[in-house]
């Protein structure tokens, strides 16, 4: 299937073949039929990409902090690095289009296939012949001769959630400020709701429109508040929505000007709300800002796992707002196809995008929607899970043929960086669950095809190394799977988040008699080296102390999730784990875990903890793990305290040793954690035949010990 992006960093817009996605269990495929270009928002987005690297910085100072706030951490040219991938990555255009059921995921059971829905949210309602759609997400057209329509579902419920915020009744008088797409699907769903509407606009064209959908009253911003006291009996409008985009903050004073005492402004468009007190005060007025498209935006659990809100505590969600929407375009009280000034064959999609962005074409426009002429023509198109990049045959000897299942940050910025450096790595296949992430790193890293079923990798027989990079919760079951298939794996840390996908793995190790490693690469850094070789003689047990400055994430964050992430103790400490046992050389005797009280969410007990381990030689090792910390503190500190010697590795830049009353310092030239050792200790074991350098049995006695049912537990 073929998507649109856009280069953040060139600026390129482009159609790219990508494979199907996914059926996710709490969602729908869908083929796209007709898809909406917002104007506003998606101009901004591609004028933003073709800024130079300037302008984007001024266009988003919190970025450039945490840039900078990195450069201290990490270095400059790390950091260089990591921006540069970051915005080498394809972004996606769209979010609202209409289409045609083609697959129903196993929890859903509102829609089926042949269905034809309405879809929007951003990342998923894209510019792409399929679109996977999470089921709260899209709504049903009962009419499918309102398909072209209805692909501005998004735009609309955006229209609607501000009409709902600022509380309009029936038989009110309603100023829209900014005539543009938003406003004009605004106006006319006032008008269908017995509203008496006054627009807005320094648009000649725009104005025209508006009076053709019948807005009772169209000015221009020049014009005064005469009309609008005359239109209204002296009173002024009830409610004013600003539907404007721009930094200026006229709308806001002008709303202000012409809204009668105790009225609402409802700013609903990106407007600056720099607002003017002393004409706000005199009438008392509200302002109220609308989120997007309803309740339900920006939550994860509805947006993504599809868990709805009651009706009773949340009548106007996102999802009910673009069916309202829906209903009136349905009951014939909208005539959106007078705002349709633009119909482009997706295939001429860059000639849309020419249209908003190009300064020197004159031509007006309204709203431009770009047609999928190909699925229509072809309602019966093959599904495709694999996009085959290069047919050369990668050798059979003397290297490592890698399939990757992930394609996230890791891989993307620290993983393929550091592989793509080592010689005896060959890139086989890539998979990721949409296909997008996946086909951008197989043609910037060589793969020889990228798909969307992992499946296809695992039972590759060219692959002899299955790299598992995704959602902590998916690790288990893709390395079971890999290992049974006969691949040796390397898993990315942790190994699994529950004791149940512990035994799978070990029980797939057990049938296959295949190897595994995991991530923990802590152990073959610089640093870990020097301090294993200090402590091969020594005599007696040593005490260990580690600190996690981890740094807050928030709460909605997916390694936060139980149940997906696991929580980030499980997700992260288990490299201090690893390491005190590779430090130590021998097998844990007991532990103890104690999180603290979770007193709110922003400070959970899965990321704040202390950690004690004793070890069978009498050793003992302390893990402080926290979010609570502040960011300018190193994030790692390691103190190894034995025979009267003191190590100290400081974020893995440097290290201090203490002995005989002096102490010497060593630095490694920057942060070295291991990653590029890691890699090429597991390259010569699988061109050599040797076992993987992480013995298994350290392997899974370290993912069992944070894996602990309760909160305050111990080993035995």
């Amino acid at each position: 299937m073929k998507k649109l992006y856009e280069n953040i960093k060139s600026g390129k817009i482009e159609i790219v073949e990508n494979p199907d996605p996914l059926c996710k269990p709490d969602g729908i495929l869908v083929k796209t039929l007709y898809s909406a270009i917002s104007a506003g928002t998606e101009k901004w987005v591609v004028e933003f990409g073709k800024g130079s690297y300037l302008k984007k910085a001024r266009e988003k100072p919190k970025e450039v902090a945490r840039v900078i706030d990195k450069i201290k951490k990490e270095g400059l040219i790390n950091t260089y690095k990591q921006v540069m991938n970051k915005l080498d990555e394809p972004f996606p255009l769209g979010y609202s289009c209409s289409g045609e059921v083609i697959e129903v995921g196993k929890n859903v059971t509102n829609f089926q296939v042949g269905d034809y829905v309405a879809c929007f949210g951003g990342g998923y309602a894209s510019h792409s012949e399929i679109n996977y759609i999470p089921k709260n997400l899209a709504v049903k057209i009962n009419n499918e001769k309102f398909l072209k329509e209805a692909s501005l579902g998004a735009i609309a419920g955006i229209a609607v959630e501000g009409i709902k915020v600022a509380d309009i009744g029936i038989g009110e008088n309603i100023a829209v400020i900014g005539l543009g797409l938003l406003g004009q699907i605004a106006v006319q769903i006032l008008k269908a709701g017995g509203c008496k509407v006054v627009g807005i606009e320094p648009d000649d064209f725009r104005r025209e429109i508006a009076k053709e959908s019948g807005c009772d009253l169209v000015l221009s911003p020049k014009d005064g508040i005469k009309s609008i006291l005359d239109f209204t009996g002296g009173d002024g409008v009830d409610k004013v929505l600003i539907t404007a985009a721009t930094k200026s903050n006229e709308p806001i004073k002008q709303a202000g000007e012409i809204v009668r005492d105790k009225g609402i402004v409802s700013a609903v468009g990106l407007v600056n709300l720099d607002i003017p007190r002393d004409i706000y005060y005199k009438k008392e007025l509200s302002v109220v800002v609308s989120r997007s498209y309803g309740a339900g935006r920006y939550d994860s659990t509805y947006e993504e796992k599809g868990i709805d809100y009651p009706i009773g505590y949340a009548r106007w969600t996102e999802n009910r707002n673009v069916k309202m929407f829906l209903n009136l375009l349905e009951s014939g009280k909208l005539s959106i196809d007078k705002i349709i000034t633009h119909v482009f064959d997706f295939a001429d999609a860059k000639d849309a995008y020419d249209l908003i962005t190009n300064k020197k074409r004159k031509e007006n426009f309204i709203s431009i929607i770009l047609e999928y002429k190909d699925n229509i023509k072809n309602p019966n198109k093959e599904k495709y899970s694999v996009v085959v990049l290069s047919r050369r045959a990668v050798a059979n000897v003397d290297n490592v043929r890698v399939g990757l299942i992930g394609a996230g940050n890791f891989v993307s910025a620290t993983m393929l960086p550091h592989l793509s450096r080592i010689d005896k790595y060959k890139f086989v296949g890539i998979a990721s669950s949409s296909g997008s992430r996946s086909t951008h790193l197989a043609k910037k890293y060589g793969f020889k095809y990228s798909t969307t079923d992992y499946r296809e990798l695992i039972k590759d027989d060219n692959i002899n190394l299955i790299i598992v990079a995704t959602n902590h919760n998916t690790h288990a079951k893709f390395v079971s799977e890999a290992l049974l298939e006969g691949k040796d794996v390397y898993c990315e840390k942790p190994l699994s988040i529950t004791r149940e996908g512990l035994n799978k793995v070990k029980d797939a190790l057990d049938k296959s008699g295949k190897r595994l490693i995991v991530g923990f690469n802590r152990r073959f850094s610089p640093a870990a080296f020097r301090t294993k070789e200090i402590l091969k003689n020594r005599q007696s047990p040593i005490v260990m102390n580690y600190i996690m400055n981890a740094g807050y994430i928030p709460p909605e964050h997916w390694v936060n999730d139980k149940n997906v992430g696991g929580g980030r103790i499980i997700g992260e400490a288990c490299h201090i784990v690893d390491l005190f046992r590779y430090f130590v050389g021998t097998r844990v005797k007991d532990f103890i875990i104690k999180p603290i009280d979770e007193m709110t969410k922003d400070a959970p007990g899965s990321a704040n903890a202390n950690i004690l381990i004793k070890y069978e030689d009498g050793s003992i090792g302390n893990i402080t793990y926290t979010s609570l910390g502040d960011k300018t503190y190193p994030k790692e500190k390691c103190f190894v305290f034995s025979g009267q010697i003191v190590i100290e590795i400081d974020d893995y830049r440097n290290m201090k040793i203490c002995s005989d009353n002096k102490c010497h310092m060593i630095k490694f030239g920057g942060m070295q954690k291991g990653f590029k050792e890691e890699y090429e200790a597991i390259a010569d074991a699988i061109v050599n035949g040797k076992d993987f350098p992480i013995p298994i049995e350290e392997i899974l006695e370290t993912s069992g010990v944070l894996l602990q049912e309760e909160k305050d537990s111990s080993g035995d």
